[in-house]
């Protein structure tokens, strides 16, 4: 997705998978729910400290 949106126009990439890692690069499990694959609130408010910049 990242080179995609370098090569089109008006698409941008925003990451917001490295703010959800620890320090030895693994998901943080405190921002998941029980299964482990849906975020919690915690982990929302993650993106969302990302996301709001892109967003009028």
């Amino acid at each position: 997705m990242k080179v995609y949106s370098e090569r089109t126009e008006n698409v941008t990439y925003i990451n917001i998978w490295d703010i959800t890692l620890n320090k030895s690069g693994k998901p943080m499990p405190e921002i998941f729910i029980q299964d482990m694959l849906h975020y919690n609130e915690k982990g929302y408010d993650l993106w969302y400290s990302v996301l709001k910049n892109y967003i009028p």
